[in-house]
């Protein structure tokens, strides 16, 4: 489990062997994953699939709890 806070800025694309979930617990974040475009707001989850490239795009901003 990580705690990120997110600054406005993107994060680079990234791929892991395992699932990975993404919880809001403040803000708003839009995720890239394999091309597609999801928003996720404050209370949410989305959890990406093993081995799906994916990133957090620029304008997303709070903080995000990382479930590996």
């Amino acid at each position: 489990m990580k705690l990120l806070k997110l600054d406005q800025h993107s994060h680079a694309d990234e791929r892991h062997e395992q699932a990975e979930g993404l919880v809001v617990a403040r803000g708003e974040i839009t995720v890239s994953v394999d091309g597609q475009s999801f928003a996720v707001k404050e209370g949410g989850m989305y959890v990406v699939p093993a081995g799906v490239l994916h990133s957090v795009e620029s304008g997303s901003g709070g903080v995000v709890v990382i479930f590996d």
